[in-house]
């Protein structure tokens, strides 16, 4: 009778190294052109897609999982400031984890959407799956590309609009539910 062993998975809960190095890679040869996505695994961790392209129009693809602090730091790096990579510890930084029931990349997407950054909204598609999904993109002077992918539902369509009412009609709109 074999000896069987029973092995338990560790799931790091760290950024990874490594990933952090792929991106230090990817920004020293000044991409022509970045753009970053993200998505959830189903034990809701974040994984942050990095896709440059070079100026011989090759383009990489790496991902990894990460937090909201390394997001802000790819920002940066694409924007020319390679120092901030330098100063991402990854042993410091904990893998961003939905809570129950929660969808980190809509979440991240409320962040962009009150961050004052300019933004495109695509026409809505039907998915692989039937649904349909809405693509919002923040394209920065330094030709790095934020790109949401999201099912289009009465909480994004909200959000959305809310997010393109002018300062003066949001106000308008909260006064009147104070009153209300």
């Amino acid at each position: 009778m074999a000896n069987e062993t029973l092995v338990e998975e560790v799931v790091s809960t760290k950024v990874d190294a490594q990933f952090i190095n792929n991106l230090k890679s990817v920004f020293s040869k000044f991409p022509q052109r970045t753009v970053m996505r993200f998505r959830q695994d189903p034990s809701g961790r974040l994984i942050i897609r990095v896709e440059p392209t070079y100026a011989n129009g090759i383009t990489q693809v790496i991902e990894g999982y990460g937090d909201a602090d390394l997001i802000n730091t790819i920002l940066s790096a694409g924007a020319g400031m390679l120092p901030e990579l330098e100063k991402y510890h990854a042993d410091e930084h904990d893998i961003e984890v939905a809570a129950e029931g929660e969808d980190l990349i809509l979440e991240i997407l409320k962040q962009f959407l009150t961050s004052g950054r300019k933004c495109t909204i695509e026409p809505d598609k039907k998915g692989r799956d039937g649904k349909t999904y809405r693509s919002i993109s923040y394209r920065s002077p330094h030709n790095m590309e934020v790109s949401f992918w999201v099912e289009v539902t009465e909480e994004v369509n909200k959000l959305l609009d809310d997010a393109c009412k002018p300062e003066w009609m949001q106000k308008e709109q909260k006064n009147e539910q104070e009153t209300a």
